[in-house]
């Protein structure tokens, strides 16, 4: 959804150039995302998931059918 809109598209974009990301940035971190291996995710997961710091949060109608 970040890229719905025209302006949206050019406020990530203005944000790379703020960032200093090489232009081809937009097709590298695509190219990353779906090439991205369960492994991978597991291994990131364990990096940076915490789970003394995580919250449960629940939602929905408290009555059980």
């Amino acid at each position: 959804r970040a890229l719905d809109s025209p302006f949206s598209m050019s406020d990530y974009f203005l944000s790379s150039i703020v960032a200093d990301n090489p232009i081809d940035f937009f097709n590298s971190e695509n190219r990353a995302i779906r090439n991205a291996t369960a492994h991978d995710l597991l291994r990131v997961a364990r990096t940076y998931l915490q789970p003394h710091n995580l919250y449960i949060a629940v939602a929905g109608d408290k009555t059980v059918e």
